[in-house]
């Protein structure tokens, strides 16, 4: 399977890497994302755009920040909102919600049971933040960050 120029090996690389999504038995997959996963780099055309579009599933795209819009339940109410499977984030957003919802108290107020798994990137996880997220959110958490180079 060649690819014709950069787009086409992009398409090719990213159908390959997306056989990770393709493990969750959803159709279509839902995704999210926020500015702190920049739309530039590898990851974030890969897997905001090219991704999704050959999976044939919907990206949703979340213009803001993860605290103080209104509260640090927002990417739980868009999830819940949405029905949203999986989600796209750095590590740095995980660790300004719990900052602000120290405990997680917020996310039992949301239905979050269309969502499989947490994907972080744009910077190496800590340890905590996964193993809480883990804990929290009762999904599989992804340190994906090995795979923006």
């Amino acid at each position: 399977m060649g690819g014709l120029g950069r787009s086409g090996a992009e398409a090719r690389g990213t159908a390959i890497a997306d056989f990770r999504f393709s493990l969750l038995p959803i159709r279509p997959r839902f995704f999210f994302s926020v500015p702190l996963v920049r739309r530039s780099w590898a990851v974030g055309h890969s897997y905001i755009c090219y991704g999704p579009l050959l999976q044939g599933s919907t990206s949703v795209l979340y213009e803001g920040k993860p605290v103080g819009t209104p509260d640090a339940g927002a990417f739980w109410r868009v999830i819940a909102q949405h029905k949203v499977a999986v989600l796209l984030t750095a590590p740095t957003a995980l660790r300004a919600i719990k900052k602000e919802d120290s405990e997680g108290k917020l996310v039992p107020g949301y239905d979050l049971s269309h969502f499989k798994a947490l994907y972080l990137a744009g910077e190496r996880a800590d340890p905590a933040s996964v193993q809480g997220a883990r804990q929290l959110l009762k999904v599989p958490v992804i340190d994906h960050v090995s795979a923006e180079k």
